[in-house]
This record gives structure tokens, C-alpha cells and sequence, in this order.
């Protein structure tokens, strides 16, 4: 069984929460580095991917990723077209352009995951350098 967040497999409130503002964050540090494209389309898709792989990584419900993208798409300012947004986000899996993209962002999330389990489980000072 996979280990996620104390409320997974739900589609509780401070669930959504935490994972739309856990992507803003991680989305909002890959966007100002070079990586990122100025594209809207192709940053809507990196995003979709990262909140795609995300729930999923944490397995949370199938419906999950769907109020996360909103939610995501709400704290970025997208405003009265948040629905939208969010929507095309996670479509651009079904993209044949732009699913490479989303694919990429799905892989950075399950990395994140990674290297956040493997933190989790290494003692604090371990690999330093003895003196």
C-alpha cells in the first residue's frame, strides 16, 4: 500500500488544500526557473501533470485531482476562468501534443514524492562527513 498524507484516498477539504498549494509552490519555482515555457497551454499542461501525478502518488479518489486543479487554478488568479483552466489542465493528457508535457509534470510529481519518502526515512545527519 502506498504511504500518502493522513486523510488519503479522500477528498477531504484540507487534503485538496494542501495539494493545490503543495503544486502552486513546486509549479511557481519550475515557472521562474528557465525550464519553464511562457506557453499558457503548455504551462497548463506541465501543471495538470504535476497535480495528475501528485494525487496519484498519494492515492487519493479518482475525483481528487479535479478540485485540486481548481483549486490550483483559484490560488494562481485565474479568476472567472478557473473552471476552464482547470478542465484543460488535466485534459492535455488526451493532447497529442501536449501530453508530453503533462507526462513530464506527472514525473516530477512522482519524484517529489520520491525524494520526500526517501528524506522521511534518512536520519537527520546521515551522509555527512565524519570529523
Amino acid at each position: 500500500m502506498k504511504r500518502g498524507v493522513e486523510t488519503a484516498g479522500t477528498d477531504d477539504p484540507a487534503t485538496i488544500d494542501a495539494a493545490s498549494r503543495a503544486a502552486q509552490l513546486w509549479l511557481a519555482q519550475l515557472f521562474a526557473s528557465s525550464e519553464a515555457n511562457d506557453d499558457a497551454g503548455q504551462r497548463h499542461a506541465l501543471a495538470g501533470g504535476f497535480i495528475w501525478g501528485l494525487c496519484k502518488a498519494l492515492d487519493l479518489q479518482h475525483r481528487t485531482p479535479d478540485m485540486v486543479a481548481y483549486v490550483y487554478a483559484l490560488l494562481t488568479h485565474e479568476g472567472a476562468r478557473a473552471l476552464a483552466v482547470s478542465r484543460s489542465m488535466l485534459s492535455s493528457r488526451a493532447d497529442p501534443v501536449l501530453k508530453p508535457i503533462f507526462q513530464r509534470g506527472v514525473e516530477r510529481a512522482h519524484q517529489l514524492i520520491s525524494d520526500l519518502s526517501h528524506a522521511a526515512l534518512t536520519p537527520l545527519g546521515a551522509g555527512k562527513a565524519t570529523q
